[in-house]
């Protein structure tokens, strides 16, 4: 894969500001590009919530409890639909266009040119390996849960760095599942931060957009508005997922660029000389798939 000069990013261990700021640094070089992988989910997303806003019955401040009970009952069978075509919709579309975006965010992080298209049909690739990861990451956090709450915490961290090893290394399930707890290892405070920082945006996303009165207004600026903050924020995990690499195994990027397949050593990630395939083993002697 041919190598893109045109951004350099800095490929080394990082804190919650660095993994932030090259985050939004990725977004901001490359948001055409990411905005044209989002957009499927993005026109889904929108759709179903102005037709939810639609299908809500609005029902007068002075209605009697009886009567908001009743508007509302008939509107439940339409209100049930949409919920049920937003979860298949949550896992199928947005389970395909994240790990498109990971895998974009991937390769131009690493100083790569690639193309929206590309990075759909790796998505889609990856859909299958990507959803059997999600479902026993689902259920063992779920179950850590059951026991009494703090197992579940603890999972939620080992666990988190889960897709990006689906997508970037090419491996799934319980084996992507030990590799992220692996990478986690001294790194959970980190994460905890950042994610402490999305979700504070994330509330001021929801708040902001609720000031605007009007409820097609609110539903459609609120939409757009998460579709930016969800691709700093996936952006952000592939940027941690980098620094945890560069962390826990002893060699920055540019030492991950030459020992996997790069021409000749590379000076920085967007030295027109380096080149790394789409599939990125996870340490320099395993074999693992």
């Amino acid at each position: 894969m041919a190598a893109d000069s045109s951004q350099q990013y800095e490929g080394r261990e990082l804190g919650v500001g660095g993994i932030l700021d090259q985050a939004i640094r990725i977004v901001r070089d490359h948001f055409g590009p990411l905005f044209r992988i989002f957009l499927p989910l993005l026109a889904f997303n929108m759709v179903l919530g102005l037709v939810q806003v639609f299908v809500t019955p609005g029902v007068s401040p002075d209605a009697s409890p009886e009567e908001q009970a009743a508007a509302f009952a008939a509107a439940l069978p339409t209100t049930l639909a949409i919920t049920g075509a937003q979860v298949i919709g949550a896992v199928v579309i947005g389970s395909w266009i994240n790990a498109a975006l990971m895998h974009f965010v991937a390769q131009k992080y690493l100083g790569h040119a690639i193309t929206p298209g590309a990075a759909l049909a790796r998505g889609w690739r990856r859909f299958g390996p990507g959803l059997w990861t999600t479902l026993l990451v689902g259920a063992t956090i779920g179950i850590g849960f059951l026991l009494l709450i703090i197992p579940g915490i603890y999972f939620s961290f080992w666990y988190l760095l889960s897709q990006q090893v689906t997508v970037v290394e090419n491996i799934s399930g319980w084996q992507a599942m030990k590799r992220s707890r692996a990478l986690m290892k001294g790194s959970m405070n980190t994460a905890l931060l950042v994610l402490r920082v999305l979700s504070i945006l994330g509330c001021v996303v929801g708040g902001g957009a609720g000031l605007l009165g009007n409820p097609y207004l609110i539903t459609g600026t609120t939409v757009v508005l998460q579709s930016i903050l969800t691709l700093v924020s996936l952006t952000a995990l592939v940027v941690l997922y980098f620094s945890c690499r560069c962390k826990e195994e002893n060699f920055d990027l540019e030492h991950l660029a030459a020992s996997l397949g790069a021409e000749s050593p590379a000076v920085r990630f967007g030295d027109d000389r380096a080149s790394i395939p789409a599939e990125i083993p996870f340490t320099r002697d395993s074999g693992a798939r």
